[in-house]
């Protein structure tokens, strides 16, 4: 930490002491609110005293500021205090010394689509691209290559009785089951999210598709369910990234469900390298354990394990009348001796992936890496459930209000995420946990002067380090 300080100038002392200006930086180099001033248009019949861009802005601060709900940032007491106001209005794009109420918000998000959002997300990972973020930092890449996860998840869950309009709601999947007293009737809001994961742990959603509901549907069990919107929404969900991303090399990494027919062709049609869990296919493993297979073992001493790997390969299978890679992994961990406590002193742990990549020894222990990265992708919505992000909570209960919601969510992750690789957030956390690090920003727009907070000097260049990633 005293050698990151070192290295810069006095400016980025600045942000040490007040942790909101590293975010204000943030929100300066990436443009958020003209990204919101350009592609959201206010179709609202009076314009009002705020813009839309403005709105926007302040429904993001009480997601980025981990507020539990609407009611909880606006009933804070020190929300009246005399820079308040002004200070979280100017970080909004508001230059009038006002704030707008809760009731303004849920007005004017209901004259939106959520797909005027999409473009955000991507345009930010634009300006990663363009900033140089994965040249200076190729491991951030594989052979050039990112990676994407794709999986489907559950937002909210309602009943007859809540205040949401479930029937009418387009995106309302209907779920029934039998009891003793009757049947019982409750409703999901399932959604596909694809974004691109790290091998260091860094975490980037791209895109959120809503899965609208199907009668079809109804019969279903929990797990079909959900497979059902996974596969019915993967097309949707390649020609949009393929849309915004024509030219990026894409490694798709999927569970089991996918290692069907029309999940390959279609990534075979959008250009897609994929690992993909196989555990159903037992056609395609018989053939793999008939085959002669190359076999390569390691050992590797960890912090608190001994592992010893085995990684087995063939090429060339044949798989739903495509020529696909299976590779097989297998771990085991021995903890060393300690005298501190453990419940856990050895596991064993087996996958085997279905590939597009060509397989050979050398390489194989850096295929089965690629291919376990994916455990990233199934924490971030763990990350927006648990860490919070409130993923379940209702802002609005009007159902295209949601959207808005969500994918603000989705937004603020982000930017929270960008904001931990930057070297000032990374001098201005110093060792507290993400969430209190950003209360603490908001402790600093109720406390502090307009003046301390936004008139100081601001370094020219942002710039990213992977240095927080490192243990």
């Amino acid at each position: 930490m005293k050698n990151l300080q070192l290295n810069y100038n006095t400016k980025f002392n600045n942000f040490i002491d007040v942790p909101v200006r590293s975010l204000i930086f943030l929100f300066k180099k990436l443009k958020v609110f003209d990204l919101f001033q350009k592609f959201i248009p206010d179709n609202r019949a009076k314009k009002g005293t705020y813009s839309i861009a403005s709105l926007i802005m302040v429904a993001l601060q009480m997601l980025l500021f981990r507020s539990a709900s609407k009611n909880e940032f606006y009933q804070n007491k020190k929300l009246g205090r005399a820079y308040a106001y002004k200070n979280i209005g100017k970080l909004a794009g508001i230059e009038e010394d006002r704030f707008p109420h809760s009731k303004t918000l849920d007005n004017a998000f209901l004259n939106l689509n959520y797909s005027s959002l999409e473009p955000i997300l991507f345009k930010l990972f634009h300006f990663l691209c363009v900033s140089k973020l994965f040249n200076n930092h190729p491991s951030l890449k594989k052979n050039g290559s990112f990676h994407l996860f794709i999986d489907a998840f559950v937002s909210h869950t309602y009943y007859p009785e809540s205040q949401h309009p479930c029937e009418a709601c387009p995106y309302c999947l209907k779920r029934e089951r039998r009891t003793e007293e009757g049947v019982k009737t409750w409703y999901l809001h399932m959604n596909v999210v694809a974004s691109l994961i790290f091998e260091n742990g860094f975490c980037f959603p791209l895109y959120l598709y809503p899965v609208k509901k199907k009668k079809s549907w109804n019969a279903l069990s929990e797990n079909e369910l959900k497979q059902e919107c996974e596969m019915s929404a993967l097309l949707f969900v390649l020609q949009k990234i393929r849309s915004y991303l024509p030219k990026i090399k894409l490694t798709v990494l999927l569970d089991g469900l996918y290692a069907n027919q029309v999940a390959l062709r279609l990534l075979k049609q959008f250009h897609c390298n994929y690992y993909i869990v196989l555990k159903r296919l037992s056609s395609v493993q018989e053939d793999f354990n008939g085959l002669p297979k190359q076999e390569k073992i390691r050992h590797i001493a960890s912090r608190r394990f001994l592992l010893t790997q085995t990684a087995l390969f063939a090429n060339q299978i044949c798989c739903h009348n495509e020529s696909c890679n299976i590779l097989e992994f297998h771990e085991y961990a021995q903890k060393k001796s300690s005298k501190r406590f453990a419940k856990v002193h050895q596991k064993y742990v087996r996958y085997q992936w279905i590939c597009s990549k060509n397989i050979e020894e050398a390489n194989i222990f850096a295929h089965c890496t690629e291919a376990r990265s994916r455990w990233w992708g199934e924490d971030l919505i763990n990350s927006l459930k648990n860490r919070g992000f409130h993923l379940k909570h209702d802002y609005s209960r009007h159902p295209y209000s949601q959207g808005i919601w969500l994918h603000l969510t989705f937004i603020a992750f982000a930017l929270t995420s960008l904001l931990e690789l930057c070297d000032f957030g990374i001098l201005s956390r110093k060792k507290a946990t993400i969430q209190a690090w950003m209360r603490q920003m908001l402790q600093d727009l109720f406390y502090l002067s307009y003046e301390c907070i936004f008139l100081c000097l601001y370094p020219k260049q942002l710039r990213f380090s992977l240095w927080m990633n490192a243990g």
